[in-house]
């Protein structure tokens, strides 16, 4: 891998991608790449693109080419969590050796999503991005 963290950013155009993509490509490290089911969407992003459809597995190993951490929401239903298990397998076989999620848990009126609070995401997402956090590879 890397010396500079190479991070995946999943989602990269939606709610929460695209205020974890300026955050990250601010930093001198580490190396963001923004994941997106749609390129045409991601024009202007500021950082690399790649392909990655998890409704296309075979999507999946050619994203991770180079990447060491991979943030990704984790969803709520039951094909959603079939695509992280799927997402999870191919970034083990691909050495992908720290994976960070948000979850997304809707209320009871199914509107309203609930969020963590701004400083416990902010200081998990400098945890990630540290280039001194090293760890062993997924299990």
């Amino acid at each position: 891998m890397n010396e500079k963290p190479r991070i995946l950013i999943m989602g990269a155009t939606g709610q929460v991608g695209k205020q974890v993509i300026p955050l990250l490509a601010a930093k001198s490290e580490p190396e963001t790449v923004a994941a997106v089911r749609s390129p045409e969407k991601a024009q202007g992003i500021g950082v690399p693109v790649v392909c990655l459809d998890l409704d296309k597995p075979e999507t999946i190993a050619p994203a991770l080419d180079g990447v060491d951490r991979a943030f990704m929401l984790k969803g709520y239903s039951i094909d959603m969590m079939r695509q992280s298990k799927d997402f999870l397998n191919i970034a083990k076989k691909a050495g992908v050796m720290l994976t960070d999620f948000a979850g997304s848990i809707r209320t009871s009126s199914g509107t309203e999503p609930r969020k963590r609070s701004e400083s416990t995401g902010s200081s998990r997402l400098a945890a990630f991005s540290n280039p001194a956090i090293r760890s062993e590879r997924l299990s």
